[in-house]
C-alpha cells in the first residue's frame, strides 16, 4: 500500500513506456499502483503510476533504464469529482494519428497548477483556422497558423501537431482539458466542409500573460517606466522582446514568454520551442 502523503504519480507519454517503467521499478523492488486513465480519456492517455519516494531518485531510477517520462507531480486530490463520460470517438485517431502526452510539470506562471504538452502525428493547422470559428475571444493567427484562448485560469494553445495547456489544476483537470481539446479538434474535423474558415485576426490573449513572464523588476532599462507598462508595449508590438535585458538571464521565464509569444501569433511559429 503506498503511502499517498508521501507518494508522487509518474506521467508516460504511451503505454510502452508505461510497461517499461513497471519493469524497471520491479527490478529495483519499488512498490507501486496504476493509475488508470478515466474513460473518457480511454486510448488519448497512458496509465500512470503512483509510488512513494522523492521524484529526483524516482527519475532517477526510470532513466537508467532508458525510461522516457513525460513528468512526475506530486499526489494531491483531485479538485473536482471524476466526470462519467463515454471513451473519445475513435475517429480522432484518423484525425491526428498517435497522440503523446510529452511534457507536464509545473505552471510557471502559476507553480501549484500544472503546464501541459502533447503531441499529434499529424498536424492541426488545417483545422486550426476552422475550430477558431467555434471559440469566442483569444488569439487567432491564420499566419502559421496559431489559436490561444483562455478557459477561466487556463490558457489553451493549438499549433503545428503542438497541443499545450497552461495552469490546469490537477492531472484530473489535464484528462479532462485534454479531452475538450480532441472534442474541439473533432468537431472542426466534421463540420470542414461547411463551414468557411476563420481568416481574421485575434488579438484577444491580454498583456497580463506577457506579464506574468516578465521578471517584475520595473528596472526601466527596456525604457519603460516598469514591466506592465513594457507587457502592453510587446502585445501592441511597440517593443520588443531583445529590449528586456533581465528576462535573458533567466532562460525559463525567456521560453516561456517566446512560446507564448509563438502562441499567439506575435512571433514566427517555431515548432522547436517548448
Amino acid at each position: 500500500m503506498i503511502d499517498i502523503h508521501m507518494a508522487q504519480i509518474v506521467i508516460f507519454p504511451d503505454q510502452a513506456s508505461f510497461e517499461a517503467g513497471i519493469e524497471a521499478l520491479q527490478s529495483v523492488k519499488i512498490s507501486f499502483e496504476a493509475i488508470e486513465p478515466p474513460d473518457f480519456c480511454l486510448g488519448l492517455t497512458a496509465t500512470s503510476i503512483l509510488v512513494a519516494g522523492m521524484s529526483t531518485d524516482i527519475l532517477g531510477i526510470l532513466k537508467s533504464k532508458g525510461v522516457f517520462v513525460s513528468g512526475i507531480v506530486p499526489h494531491v486530490i483531485f479538485r473536482r469529482d471524476v466526470p462519467e463520460a463515454d471513451p473519445p470517438d475513435s475517429k480522432w485517431r484518423e484525425i491526428l494519428g498517435e497522440f503523446r502526452v510529452t511534457s507536464i510539470k509545473p505552471s510557471l506562471t502559476d507553480p501549484t497548477r500544472l503546464r501541459v504538452e502533447s503531441v499529434c502525428e499529424k498536424s492541426l493547422d488545417a483545422l486550426i483556422p476552422y475550430m477558431a470559428r467555434f471559440i469566442r475571444g483569444g488569439a487567432f493567427h491564420p499566419d502559421g497558423p496559431v489559436l490561444a484562448f483562455e478557459e477561466e485560469h487556463r490558457l489553451l494553445s493549438f499549433w503545428g501537431n503542438k497541443i499545450v495547456i497552461c495552469r490546469a489544476d490537477d492531472l484530473l483537470d489535464a484528462w479532462i482539458l485534454i479531452r475538450s481539446a480532441i472534442e474541439l479538434i473533432i468537431q472542426a474535423w466534421e463540420r470542414k466542409e461547411t463551414l468557411m474558415p476563420e481568416k481574421k485576426v485575434r488579438l484577444g490573449i491580454g498583456s497580463v500573460e506577457i506579464f506574468k513572464r516578465l521578471p517584475s523588476t520595473n528596472c526601466k532599462v527596456c525604457g519603460h517606466e516598469n514591466c506592465v507598462e513594457f507587457s502592453l508595449a510587446l502585445l501592441t508590438g511597440r517593443s520588443h522582446l531583445e529590449q528586456c535585458v533581465q528576462i535573458h538571464e533567466k532562460s525559463e521565464y525567456l521560453e516561456s514568454l517566446e512560446w507564448l509569444l509563438r502562441a499567439v501569433g506575435l512571433m514566427p511559429r517555431d515548432t522547436s520551442v517548448k
